[in-house]
């Protein structure tokens, strides 16, 4: 089982003894193609105007903290540097000892800036708002060129839930048959309260520890029910209707 998730743009303060190196991170025989992305973030940070940064983190005023080296910071668990609508849904630290493991294990979360990375991966805090480029570099076409091969060959035996954010598809597109979700209330399909309950199953699949398309769909979803279950190409996508 794996889970394709997305980041958040709100993330934790927390810090940690590590700082980023090989061993912090799924595929390390890319590392250096994570170390071209960051170093070359690092060096954009580094030189560019207040203003430019202002765009790049997506902020309305400037916070001259914010031009720390990534490199020098201390790293913490994707789950836990992530604090979004989805992670707060999900609720990671109030999982049990093996729901958080299988979370860490089997939760693969796309990162504009790190490219795709294990929910147990260690990270800095850092800002950058989605969609933005810089040093003219494209992150989601950087990852997808570079990365796509290895998680082909990654997910090939897997069941695969797919809870990415539309975005975040461009990063990787799957290869092989899929389980996706989408939300529906009162007729209309959610779009921001989607967010939380994307957490919300990747908290149920977790605490399931579910490993197989029957079990994803044996979940019991709280306030929600499955309306439909419609084959799109390789998605099969499972319909919520939210009471």
């Amino acid at each position: 089982m794996k889970i394709l998730f997305s980041p958040s743009e709100m993330k934790s303060e927390l810090g940690g003894d590590t700082r980023i190196c090989e061993r912090n991170f799924i595929f390390t025989e890319l590392y250096e193609k994570r170390l071209q992305m960051l170093r070359a973030y690092a060096d954009f940070v580094d030189k560019a105007s207040e203003a430019e940064l202002c765009k790049l983190f997506g902020l309305k005023k400037w916070d001259a903290s914010l031009r720390e080296n990534i490199f020098e910071k201390g790293c913490a668990k994707a789950l836990l540097r992530y604090t979004g609508t989805a992670y707060r849904a999900l609720g990671y630290a109030s999982l049990s000892a093996a729901a958080r493991e299988f979370a860490e294990r089997n939760t693969i979360i796309f990162s504009n800036l790190f490219g795709p990375v294990l929910g147990g991966d260690a990270l800095p805090n850092y800002k950058l708002k989605q969609g933005e480029k810089f040093g003219g570099i494209d992150a989601t076409k950087f990852y997808r060129d570079s990365f796509s091969a290895a998680l082909d060959r990654y997910l090939a035996d897997e069941c695969v839930v797919d809870l990415r954010a539309g975005f975040y598809e461009k990063f990787y597109e799957m290869k092989h048959e899929y389980l996706s979700f989408s939300f529906i209330k009162g007729g209309k399909v959610l779009s921001h309260y989607a967010k939380a309950w994307r957490g919300k199953v990747l908290r149920e699949i977790a605490l399931a520890g579910a490993c197989s398309e029957a079990e994803v769909l044996a979940l019991r979803l709280g306030g929600a029910s499955v309306l439909e279950i419609k084959q799109i190409g390789l998605k099969k996508e499972i319909v919520l209707e939210i009471s």
